[in-house]
């Protein structure tokens, strides 16, 4: 299927298409030393199947009008095998030649009536192509990966390739360090830069049929490595893994040159994992030498300090709901839950409603809508669970994984982007080390930034956005927006309101391929969930706001409606800006100064200023702000000082002071005591909210079905007019209410694990499949 949907692309491109996209070649030297005209001769950089039309292009200069006669090295010499005359306004004329052969085929433009100075005639450069069996090989298309010296490097030239294909390098040479494996993947780490690239021809042979591609890899320079280790405590009797790391993730060598681990702990040399069971309390010191594959060094100081065993302490949990997962200071993962998709990753698809251990040791765990990934201190990603939709990306096909699957190559990051079409349908994106960005899952809108959406459509496996990134797509719904190394920002997927930015919309099921904004970016993000009202905000490197998108209710700001299909600019200078994550939210930012401002939809006085109709520009609230969140127009922030406020929709009491005004919205409300965040979230009954105060204590207010507020005594009417304390440890360091979770989790100061709320899915992971009125301690907790 792929074979025949590529050969038709490739028949389908019109020759100025190919022109376009190709790279002049240098003139002859005869014709450079005269410098007074040139032929130069494009050429594929894929192979053509044989008998259709390569898409040659040629140019000649000065003038057009000019024949040219495209010329064949056969065994007799160069032979005429296609003539042509250039357009009188260009000079380009378009060769429709077809190898009529496999195999290679050696090309030279002519240009034999350019006459000046004796010169006869003008011969562009040589170019080959190659010419393959009509049943075309997938050879992945676009430009290799960029390498950078020193850091591991991989890719697939093919996708997913069978077991009957056969990669070999044709011509050229790969860079140093890096070596092309038969099943077509090139991996190993540069040991020099090539700034300006090197050229390699590749052949694939697959069930007899041949194709060829050239690519130019570019390998770019890396300054010297430098160790920043910061090796964690440990405790005795209790498994320890942390890793030693360089300032950007290197290939190469560790070892301990001065000093030594605590007993029971080891190094693996060639990870730099520190792996093991420390068995005496005290203080280590030592001294860690990094070597680079390119010989390269670098040294550091560090120590671990091991304390008698007290128990083992949380350091995440998270639940969505249906699958909570969590990581111990150990290392160890756990998950429990449904599991109806083999989301707990224990091989059955059985309720699991206690924690249940995944194998090895993990760094970070992410669950959403039955499907789960994380990461390993090796750097290996995993995900299992639904795959209905391809979110795990082993492309199988199967609808359910019930074991972590390995992804390929080595990565820093993995999350989840919420849909917006209400199908609980997630795209998956990643990270690796090499700042490549990889994206699969459900691809309805083109998520995964093929430029291919479609009713039904999935990418079952991580498919590459092109570039060096940052980090991962910011925000909610069907639109991806990224910023990339250079702080170019680039938007894609759903396009239905002006989202993405490049000036035009899509239809219903249209998606759109990366496109680059214009500017230099710091932050950008897109919402809302839904397709037709999403807005996309973000701030430019000189402290420029913009918004654009969906404008029905002056969610962009610039003083009228309408959708914005280009990024249009804010008064001011800002820090932040806030998209909406549902069509009923305002738009909310931050300015360097401490000031705020909200704007757009304001039908329940999300926005502050006192009214419920939509604000077209931003309205400055009074006082400086340290954070503002906004949720289903209920509105909250703290002040530099730690005083909290709430407004707006205030339906079962989400502003906090007491009242449950169903009609009516709530002005800025000064809530008790000092605190460090407040965090409003949107349910079925209006905003829940939590929020830390200065002194560690938790408190909820609002909308406390299922016991989600967490509250002792449980409330009994399901909703809260005013703070209340959370019950548990007493103080907290995190609390965790992941958007649309009933199941709320936190962590307390001294490292204990909890979980309450909604738990008909087993993820509270206390055993029952009864809702938690008060936080439970899970594995590892008190209580």
């Amino acid at each position: 299927m792929l074979h025949r949907l590529l050969r038709a692309t490739v028949a389908a491109l019109p020759v100025l298409t190919l022109l376009a996209a190709l790279p002049a070649a240098a003139p002859p030297a005869a014709a450079a030393q005269q410098g007074y005209t040139a032929a130069v001769l494009f050429a594929p950089s894929v192979s053509v199947p044989v008998g259709e039309p390569a898409g040659i292009g040629a140019r000649v200069e000065p003038g057009g009008r000019r024949p040219v006669l495209l010329e064949e090295l056969r065994a007799g010499g160069w032979r005429t095998v296609e003539q042509a005359r250039t357009s009188r306004s260009e000079g380009t004329a378009d060769l429709r030649w077809a190898p009529p052969t496999t195999g290679a085929h050696r090309l030279r433009l002519v240009a034999p009536r350019l006459e000046r100075r004796g010169l006869a005639r003008v011969v562009s450069a040589t170019e080959v192509v190659y010419g393959q069996a009509a049943e075309l090989p997938y050879v992945r298309g676009g430009r290799l990966p960029v390498g950078r010296q020193g850091v591991a490097y991989d890719t697939l030239l093919g996708d997913t390739p069978p077991s009957s294909q056969r990669w070999t390098v044709a011509a050229g040479r790969l860079p140093s360090g890096l070596a092309l494996s038969q099943d077509g993947r090139v991996s190993g780490a540069p040991l020099s830069d090539a700034p300006r690239g090197t050229e390699v021809t590749f052949r694939l042979v697959e069930d007899g049929a041949t194709a060829w591609a050239t690519r130019r890899l570019v390998v770019r320079p890396t300054p010297a490595p430098a160790v920043v280790s910061d090796l964690a405590p440990a405790r005795t009797g209790q498994p320890y893994v942390d890793l030693a790391e360089t300032r950007t993730p290197r290939s190469g060598r560790w070892s301990v040159v001065r000093g030594s681990l605590p007993a029971g702990l080891a190094l693996d040399r060639g990870t730099g994992v520190v792996i093991g069971t420390p068995t005496t309390p005290g203080t280590s010191g030592f001294r860690l030498r990094f070597t680079e594959v390119t010989g390269r060094t670098a040294v550091a100081d560090d120590e671990i300090t091991v304390v008698a065993d007290g128990g083992t302490d949380w350091t995440s949990l998270r639940s969505d709901g249906t699958t909570t997962c969590g990581l111990q200071a150990d290392a160890t993962g756990w998950c429990w839950g449904l599991n109806t998709w083999g989301s707990v990753g224990d091989g059955t698809t059985r309720p699991q409603p206690h924690p249940v251990r995944l194998p090895g040791r993990w760094t970070s765990l992410d669950t959403r809508e039955g499907t789960t990934c994380g990461l390993r201190p090796d750097a290996s990603a995993w995900c299992w669970g639904r795959n209905d939709i391809g979110t795990v990306g082993d492309g199988s096909g199967r609808d359910e994984v019930s074991v972590p699957t390995r992804l390929p190559g080595r990565w820093r990051e993995i999350g989840f982007n919420e849909q917006a079409d209400g199908s609980g349908f997630d795209t998956a994106c990643g990270l690796r080390t090499d700042a490549s960005l990889w994206c699969w899952g459900y691809d309805r809108y083109a998520q995964s930034g093929d430029g291919q959406g479609g009713a039904d459509d999935v990418q079952p496996v991580p498919h590459q956005v092109p570039g060096r990134w940052a980090g991962l797509p910011a925000g909610t719904g069907a639109t991806r927006c990224a910023i990339d190394l250079d702080a170019a920002a680039w938007c894609w997927g759903a396009n239905q309101t002006g989202q993405v930015g490049n000036g035009r919309t899509v239809g219903t099921y249209g998606g759109e391929a990366p496109y680059e904004l214009p500017g230099r970016w710091t932050t950008i993000s897109t919402g809302t969930q839904s397709i037709d009202a999403g807005t996309t905000c973000g701030v430019q490197t000189d402290g420029s706001g913009w918004c654009w998108g969906a404008n029905g209710a002056g969610q962009v700001g610039n003083g009228a409606t309408g959708d914005v299909l280009v990024p249009t600019r804010l008064p001011g200078a800002w820090s932040e800006i806030l998209t909406p994550t549902v069509r009923e939210d305002p738009t909310c930012g931050l300015r360097p100064d401490g000031t705020a401002a909200c704007w757009g939809q304001n039908s329940a006085g999300g926005v502050g200023d006192g009214t419920t109709g939509p604000q077209l520009t931003p309205y400055e609230l009074e006082g400086t702000w340290a954070s503002l969140r906004t949720a289903d127009q209920t509105t909250c922030g703290v002040t530099p000082e730690g005083a909290g406020y709430c407004w707006g929709q205030d339906r079962y009491g989400a502003v906090g002071d007491g009242q449950d005004r169903r009609s009516t919205p709530a002005p800025p409300t000064l809530l008790d005591g000092t605190w460090r965040g407040i965090e409003p979230r949107a349910s079925e009954d209006g905003a829940s909210v939590c929020g830390l105060r200065t002194d560690d204590s938790a408190w909820c207010w609002g909308d406390a079905r299922d016991g989600r507020a967490g509250t002792l005594p449980p409330d009994p009417y399901e909703y809260l007019l005013a703070p209340a304390r959370l019950a548990g440890p007493g103080t907290w360091s995190v609390l965790d209410r992941t958007a649309g979770s009933g199941t709320p989790c936190g962590i307390g100061a001294d490292g204990s694990g909890w979980c309450w709320g909604e738990n008909e899915r087993a993820a509270v992971g206390n055993g029952t499949l009864l809702d938690q009125p008060v936080p439970y301690g899970v594995v590892g907790g008190v209580g």
